[in-house]
């Protein structure tokens, strides 16, 4: 990588931006070092302890990230890829941008929102930390591009994610449904991506003055939505992995004009040892030589609460037609059944699905009477699925309803050995040592549920893994 020569036309405009000049070689040297790779822990699946034990036995070095608990470098020479590891595919970490861990840190910093709107969510990293903050709350995830709103769902759904509403729309357009509802937002907007160089060779390469005031009136835009969208004595997080003041500190600026008093910039010079070496008027500008990172940017606004704020309780509305009695009670009997596991407890959250080969049976979340009657993309997770058969009314679990709920299952339950959990993760069948009963099965590594197996006649579990999930390269 450092044989790769920087355009010109963009280095000059940053070393303008640049606020040390006489660092300048510096920012140069790290953009064209090799990016540094980082993972966080997903507390959902396990424990920090157990990870560190975990990745100590996969010969793992690992050097904390001082803005966050659960968040660290990894020093690591393998070949084979970590987003292949088992321990990823089973969602007990997830690989992310050192800094950009930094927004949700910056949101939960002496702050506790419980109703919560991430505007561009995709593809979940920022929503899945959200949740490992979250004891209780909810969470609406927003993104612009519904194949996007697809890949949020499947890593919502590896890391154990189920209450957590999905949406696909231009956030612009939100305030037009809600006003003054979320007291934490957060804005990673879309942006040039300057930061990005070490990893991405041709992230400067479509940089220019039109396309970067493009993206500037894109963001102001943005950010004046998610303004009427915070209810007061909300926080707003603005974030982007943008170098460039007109992308970052100008479009802060341009919110604090329109809104006056209603606003105050949060400090961040505390959110971590060494932040007020990035500091910029109460904002966050990192520079990649700094702490050896991508380039990010965060601010921190809240709004002026005028008077008392109205509590967000959070009640059940689920949305969808309810079960028939014939379809509730075959769904109970057989998860209490086959798995242990008392769906009773969620029967007012169920709904039906129909469509011409089955009937999806869905489990809606914990929804804020805030936002009842939220048109979303995807709200809740698959339980299970009711077909007709000769033999009557037939029932399937579903690989989402597995991964999300199955660690509360107690019957046949299987736990495999690495080497069978690599064979799983490939699309391949299992073949136990021992007999099992026939029927569904739901298999487990590192006692985190991990996907479906039907066991047949002849003693072999048949893979039920969802055929996009398969990865031919997984490994241990």
């Amino acid at each position: 990588m450092s044989n790769r020569k920087l355009p010109e036309a963009t280095l000059a405009h940053l070393k303008q931006q640049h606020p040390k000049p006489e660092r300048f070689e510096q920012f140069v040297s790290a953009c064209l070092s090799e990016p540094r790779l980082a993972l966080r822990v997903n507390t959902q699946k396990i424990s920090l302890s157990q990870f560190l034990q975990r990745a100590e036995q996969n010969h793992w070095q690992l050097s904390p990230i001082p803005w966050t608990r659960n968040g660290f470098w990894v020093d690591y020479d393998g070949l084979q890829a970590l987003g292949n590891h088992i321990d990823h595919l089973t969602g007990l970490y997830y690989l992310q941008e050192s800094t950009s861990m930094l927004p949700v840190e910056a949101l939960f910093h002496n702050h506790s929102p419980k109703l919560i709107l991430d505007m561009a969510a995709a593809p979940g990293s920022k929503t899945t930390q959200l949740n490992n903050h979250l004891n209780e709350g909810f969470i609406v995830a927003n993104d612009m591009s519904s194949s996007r709103v697809k890949m949020l769902n499947a890593n919502l759904i590896r890391c154990g994610l189920a209450d957590v509403a999905l949406m696909h729309q231009d956030a612009r357009q939100l305030p037009e449904q809600f006003n003054a509802t979320f007291d934490g937002i957060l804005l990673d907007a879309p942006c040039g991506g300057e930061g990005t160089i070490r990893k991405d060779p041709k992230a400067w390469s479509n940089r220019s003055p039109d396309s970067l005031q493009s993206l500037s009136d894109l963001q102001k835009q943005l950010i004046e939505a998610a303004w009427q969208l915070l209810a007061p004595s909300g926080r707003l997080i603005y974030s982007t992995c943008s170098l460039s003041r007109e992308e970052n500190q100008r479009v802060v600026e341009h919110l604090l004009q329109q809104v006056g008093d209603e606003a105050q910039l949060v400090g961040l010079d505390a959110l971590f040892s060494g932040a007020s070496e990035v500091s910029d008027e109460a904002m966050l500008h990192i520079w990649p030589e700094v702490f050896n990172t991508e380039g990010f940017f965060v601010a921190a606004i809240e709004k002026i609460a005028t008077a008392d704020c109205e509590s967000h309780a959070l009640e059940q509305h689920p949305s969808g037609n309810p079960l028939s009695n014939k379809q509730y009670n075959l769904v109970q009997r057989y998860l209490s059944d086959r798995f242990g596991f008392n769906i009773s407890d969620y029967k007012e959250r169920l709904a039906i699905q129909d469509s011409n080969k089955h009937t999806t049976v869905w489990l809606k979340p914990k929804c804020p009477s805030k936002i009842q009657g939220l048109h979303t993309q995807r709200s809740g997770i698959k339980v299970c699925n009711l077909f007709q058969s000769r033999k009557g009314l037939g029932i399937t679990l579903d690989h989402e309803f597995c991964r999300t709920y199955g660690d509360q299952c107690h019957h046949h339950v299987l736990p495999l050995s690495e080497s069978d959990v690599v064979s799983y993760f490939k699309g391949m069948n299992i073949h136990p040592e021992h007999h099992l009963s026939e029927g569904e099965i739901i298999l487990t590594h590192l006692s985190q549920p991990i996907g479906l197996g039907k066991v047949l006649k002849n003693g072999q579990i048949k893979n039920q893994l969802p055929r996009p999930l398969v990865h031919d390269n997984a490994w241990a």
